[in-house]
């Protein structure tokens, strides 16, 4: 996570099955489409911000790993709904979130080992 000049606040480093977190979010898109983009957009700072407060608890393992997930999926269901983002090209990328995430995130390709 970046704050508002862009230095680096936190950062972690987690694998995510993307693709496993594509057919949970399913369950989810009725609602962020019912509730609208500005709603669906709100989801990836808040879960960002559970996210830093994990971390600062030392909440180590699936805490931090789920608080990921979630962030991880506000994204996907933001991107794919209302911003036309495909399947391959989410499970391809590395996600990088700035501090009120929803509008400066960036994606990167994955680097290949």
């Amino acid at each position: 996570m970046l704050d508002d000049n862009w230095e680096r606040i936190f950062e972690a480093d987690t694998r995510i099955n993307a693709e496993r977190l594509i057919q949970i979010a399913k369950s989810r898109e009725s609602l962020a489409r019912r509730k609208g983009m500005e709603w669906t957009a709100g989801a990836v700072p808040f879960f960002g911000t559970e996210l830093i407060r994990a971390m600062k608890a030392e909440e180590l393992g699936p805490a931090i790993d789920d608080a990921a997930i979630q962030v991880a999926m506000a994204a996907w269901l933001l991107d794919s709904i209302y911003g036309g983002l495909d399947a391959d090209t989410f499970m391809g990328s590395t996600l990088q979130f700035a501090r009120g995430g929803a509008v400066e995130y960036t994606r990167l390709p994955v680097e290949l080992d």
